[in-house]
């Protein structure tokens, strides 16, 4: 189909009933799933493989539907685990559905949003041009159409080693990092970010990580170099 077919075909999908429209994700993906084309078009998603194997433990901070919920899952096998962090209940609905069509028996799902400690805050979910939901650039807002409750990730009380974290929470990265120095010190995971931010950097140099960045992606990837004594004093 071209473009502006698929653009028109969405703005007529935008004036269905919000259930109708929800069958009709739920055909979509679910062909997707079933057809092996449900990815993402990040470099980082490609290059996966390269960090995670056979029985690591990783963690989808923001997973949305299971785009990389998936293909982690499939890349840890049964001896492994994936951690998938989605706050908005009708997202969360989704990537649940995704899983179990997967047939993912190694992924714990958690419909809660990944923060600096315990508590509640609310969520907003924009639209796109043609007038359906945006789930992709929900975020956290003071004036939020959904309550949800937020963790620290140290709270999980994760004893095994978490060989990489994937973070796309729209601006609230940090939060997320402030609350899982104790995994990046005992871990030392490899870290996909959303967003190219100095932040980042001061927060990790610490750490003793380095920071790539692949033309035309949306991320930032830090890879850990040697532990230091300065990242355990920190943690």
């Amino acid at each position: 189909m071209s473009l502006p077919g698929l653009r028109l075909l969405k703005r007529q999908a935008s004036r269905l009933p919000e259930p109708l429209q929800n069958v009709l994700r739920r055909l979509r993906y679910g062909w997707l799933i079933r057809t092996g084309r449900f990815g993402a078009d990040e470099p980082e998603f490609n290059r996966l493989g390269e960090w995670v194997g056979e029985g690591n433990w990783v963690v989808d901070v923001g997973a949305n539907i299971g785009n990389y919920t998936l293909e982690l899952s499939r890349l840890v096998g049964p001896r492994g685990r994936v951690i998938a962090v989605e706050p908005l209940p009708a997202t969360f609905h989704l990537l649940a559905r995704h899983v179990a069509l997967a047939r993912c028996n190694n992924v714990t799902l958690l419909n809660v949003a990944a923060s600096n400690g315990f508590g509640e805050c609310r969520m907003t979910t924009p639209y796109f041009d043609s007038g359906l939901p945006n789930p992709y650039q929900a975020k956290l807002s003071d004036d939020g159409d959904s309550a949800v409750v937020t963790i620290a990730l140290d709270g999980l009380g994760v004893d095994a080693p978490v060989r990489l974290v994937k973070i796309d929470v729209e601006g609230h990265e940090m939060d997320v990092l402030r609350g899982m120095k104790g995994m990046i010190a005992r871990c030392r995971p490899v870290l996909i970010l959303e967003g190219d931010r100095r932040e980042f950097d001061e927060f990790l140099a610490p750490f003793g990580y380095s920071r790539h960045f692949t033309s035309g992606s949306p991320n930032t990837l830090y890879l850990p170099g040697p532990a230091s004594s300065q990242a355990a004093t920190i943690a």
